[in-house]
Parts: structure tokens; sequence; C-alpha cells
């Protein structure tokens, strides 16, 4: 939805000689690159971050056991009681 609001300061970036627009001009440059740059992370970089994460969750599958009560048991799995 942010993408959609970049195409309403498309006027104000490339509209020139009205009253203002040397100040219009380049924030509304600076604020379509940042919906941009915005738009690249969230489309690219989370996707990856998320694929990392799961990935780590997958290795990381061979976890200590948990006793009764929520514990971490470091016990061996094998022992007798003696």
């Amino acid at each position: 939805m942010s993408g959609l609001s970049a195409c309403g300061v498309l006027p104000l970036a490339v509209i020139t000689g009205t009253t203002g627009s040397e100040l219009q001009q380049p924030m509304a440059i600076v604020y379509i690159g940042g919906e941009l740059a915005a738009l690249l992370v969230v489309t690219r970089q989370f996707p990856c971050i998320y694929e990392m994460l799961e990935e780590r969750g997958r290795r990381s599958s061979t976890r200590l056991p948990k006793s009764h009560d929520g514990e971490v048991n470091m016990a061996p799995a094998d022992s007798s009681g003696s």
C-alpha cells in the first residue's frame, strides 16, 4: 500500500516552475527513493532472513530432553539411577 502512495508523490517530483517546487521536488524524490528501498527490503531481504532462521531451527533439532516440570534434564538418557 505504501508503494501506491509513492505514485501520489510522483507529480511533486517532476513538476518544476511552481511556487515552492524548489523545496517539494527534492523531498518527493527522497520519499520515492525511500519507498522503493523499503519495497526492496520487504520483498527480498525478509524472505532470505526467514529462510536462514528456519534452516538454523532445522539444524538444531538435536536438543536436550526436558523433564516433566519443564527443566532441562542434564543426566544421560540411559542412566540407571545408581
